[in-house]
């Protein structure tokens, strides 16, 4: 059992199936746009479709019986709603203002990201995670610096000889740090 599930406004697309999660959207070719407006939402249909790039288009459509609401055309088409009670569009929306988002792999729009960022930010967790980035860089930008200037110079055989070298690199990286938090306070 086939329905027109939804159409969206400007009547270029069109979800057919049992519900709306369980129906897939159609493509409506011009000369079909005066067709399907007459057909009401939730009404059973009769249709044809064929893949052109990749896509569904209608080739022909027909409403079988009578449908729940006004013809679509002049429908106010009400969007499903999400499990947090949120609008939804035809996919996925945002956790926080439920603005709808590009796919799946999106929790929060992008003003709402950008605000939960400087929130973490200036938490004391964010400011612990910048801190140990920072702390983390140094280092390695002094092993880096160690590792290049004493290249070939030392015999990591020697426990002696790695042990004054690790103590080398923290002492860089020491310095660094403290040049890096003077030039950040500027």
């Amino acid at each position: 059992m086939n329905k027109l599930v939804y159409i969206v406004p400007d009547v270029s697309k069109c979800k057919i199936g049992s519900d709306y999660t369980k129906s897939e959207w159609y493509q409506i070719p011009e000369e079909n746009k005066k067709f399907i407006t007459a057909i009401a939402k939730g009404s059973e249909v009769e249709f044809q479709s064929k893949d052109e790039n990749g896509k569904k288009v209608l080739t022909f459509i027909k409403a079988i019986g009578t449908g729940e609401s006004e013809p679509a055309a002049k429908t106010t088409i009400s969007k499903p709603t999400s499990a947090t009670g949120k609008t939804t569009s035809s996919g996925p929306v945002c956790e926080d203002c439920g603005a709808g988002l590009k796919d799946d792999s999106y929790k929060t729009c992008y003003k709402c990201s950008m605000v939960r960022k400087e929130k973490e930010a200036k938490s004391p967790e964010g400011l612990d995670r910048q801190r140990s980035i920072e702390v983390q860089a140094m280092i390695k930008s002094a092993s880096d610096v160690v590792g290049t200037a004493v290249a070939g110079q030392v015999n990591f055989a020697e426990p002696t000889q790695a042990t004054a070298l690790a103590e080398f690199v923290v002492i860089v990286a020491t310095k660094l740090l403290a040049e890096f938090d003077s030039l950040k306070k500027k």
